[in-house]
């Protein structure tokens, strides 16, 4: 089992899931469509996977490969920030934790990021925030609306120091 830690299941979309089932999930190959970093503890969308989700270019919304990846990163770096803020202390080494191992928690995080995308059409954020067509409350509720099983769910298991981004 590991660490000696009792197995804590916890339920997912109606299923009960024992959490011992993803100690062993390797974050890099849990999905195709995003690049798990072990530096920022976080998936990034591939750009193929936005577009296609999304039919925005950000290539074309920012002006360059470079600047799409950069604002990109940024825009999943501000999306992990943002959940973390709307939920509970505790609860977020579980979330981070969730979002690594757990394909249905990567999922909801990685299509969020493409709905701030969307609302973005690809352009930098910053510049929505400084011009006020986008607001920091509106950005929340984007969040809440499109990633709903990061917030919804009781995290009743147990994460200890050594494990928390041990292996994620």
């Amino acid at each position: 089992m590991g660490w000696g830690v009792k197995p804590h299941s916890f339920t997912l979309k109606g299923r009960a899931k024992m959490i011992t089932e993803l100690y062993g999930v390797n974050p890099s190959t849990l999905d195709v469509n995003s690049t798990y970093d072990f530096t920022e503890h976080m998936p990034f969308p591939k750009m193929d996977y936005v577009r296609a989700e999304t039919g925005v270019d950000m290539v074309i919304g920012v002006g360059g490969s470079t600047q799409a990846n950069a604002t990109l990163r940024y825009l999943t770096k501000l999306m992990m920030n943002v959940i973390k803020d709307s939920i509970m202390p505790v609860s977020r080494p579980k979330v981070e934790f969730l979002i690594a191992k757990d394909i249905q928690y990567r999922k909801a995080f990685i299509d969020s990021v493409c709905s701030l995308v969307l609302t973005t059409r690809g352009k930098g954020i910053s510049e929505l925030l400084e011009s006020g067509q986008l607001d920091k409350a509106s950005l929340s509720k984007v969040v809440q609306a499109t990633a709903s099983i990061l917030f919804t769910n009781q995290y009743n298991f147990q994460l200890h120091d050594t494990q928390i981004r041990s292996d994620y």
